[in-house]
């Protein structure tokens, strides 16, 4: 039989309960969600089923995700010439391989001027088929902001190198974060507190040594 609105109902003395309007309400939603072909109209929200992370559970989730960078052939190529090169050296043409296009050839940041070096039909990095929204199935989007990696805005983010290493390795590049073997993050590292005139002399970074590299003036 249908179902009256609460609206046509005659309730005695003209007034229908708030404890009614709920409950009928209630059930207009259950009847919606049934005529609808029975999918819930709110979904349930997931609960956390995280486990702590013993030692062997991370052996495990590192097995479960596959290989690392580090345990495939590095897509950063350096020409031999870099084979007995420093990590600062190395950093610098990482950068100019994998970062410079996004970050400037001189850590500018994506700036119109830095655009305007390139071959005209570059130019509009979010043209459509290039780094807009409708890019090939293997590209990316650019956002159009990416900022400059000399100046103030890395001590302004960056205690010291290691939070810089774990930023850069957690975030970028950006369009595979985490994608680069960990020595090449250490080496883009490296370039890039020397970029920001930190004279790193002999000093090679690592989890240690990086931590007692501060970025602050």
């Amino acid at each position: 039989p249908m179902i009256k609105p609460p609206s046509q109902r005659k309730i005695p003395g003209g007034q229908i309960p708030a404890s009614t309007l709920i409950v009928l309400g209630v059930y207009f939603v259950l009847v919606a969600a049934a005529c609808s072909g029975g999918e819930a109209l709110v979904k349930p929200q997931p609960t956390s089923t995280a486990l702590p992370a013993t030692p062997v559970l991370v052996q495990q989730m590192k097995a479960d995700m596959g290989p690392s960078p580090d345990d495939e052939p590095s897509w950063v190529f350096l020409d031999d010439d870099f084979a007995d090169a420093s990590q600062v050296e190395k950093g610098a043409e990482a950068f100019r391989l994998v970062c410079a296009a996004c970050h400037g050839n001189v850590g500018q940041g994506l700036t119109d001027e830095w655009r305007a070096t390139w071959a005209p039909e570059d130019q509009n990095c979010w043209q459509s088929k290039c780094h807009g929204k409708i890019h090939p199935p293997d590209g990316f989007e650019l956002p159009r902001f990416s900022p400059p990696v000399k100046g103030p805005i890395i001590p302004a983010m960056f205690d010291t190198a290691l939070d810089l290493y774990r930023y850069n390795k957690a975030t970028m590049p950006w369009h595979a974060p985490g994608s680069m073997r960990d020595e090449e993050y250490w080496q883009v590292t490296a370039f890039l507190v020397e970029l920001n005139g930190i004279d790193l002399g002999d000093t090679v970074l690592d989890e240690s040594s990086a931590a007692q590299v501060s970025l602050k003036p």
